[in-house]
């Protein structure tokens, strides 16, 4: 408890944010998994949830899809849409948080029908740290 207190007395805004963006990442996880069995049709990109267009669908930090939402919840959703609409029949294996030069990334891990393991490279920017 004296080490847990002193982290938050010496170190508030990381530890609020590192709550924070816990709770929004398991909130969001847990509604994709009671998505995940969702099916969708390929469809072109929607500016109206916050998705820019990009090469070669996110397969990449180099193409990574750009969210420019504002916010986290708004962000992540956007993620979870933008897998709903480009992929069918998969299942969420694993997201996580990746800082490359400088800017975070989102990698959202899912396993398809036939078994395969596919890596997304979300740019989150725009709203990581945002509530």
């Amino acid at each position: 408890m004296c080490l847990e207190s002193n982290l938050f007395m010496k170190f508030p805004r990381i530890m609020k944010f590192k709550l924070n963006y816990c709770f929004a990442v398991t909130i969001a996880f847990l509604t994709f998994i009671t998505l995940s069995e969702l099916k969708a049709q390929p469809v072109s990109y929607d500016t109206s949830i916050g998705i820019s267009k990009s090469t070669e669908e996110g397969l990449s930090v180099n193409n990574a899809v750009i969210i420019t939402e504002t916010t986290e919840l708004k962000g992540l959703n956007a993620e979870y849409k933008w897998i709903k609409e480009h992929f069918v029949n998969y299942k969420l294996k694993m997201q996580t948080l990746s800082i490359v030069n400088d800017k975070p990334y989102d990698i959202i891990t899912i396993l398809q029908t036939d078994g395969k393991e596919l890596k997304i490279y979300f740019n989150i920017e725009s709203f990581y740290g945002k509530f």
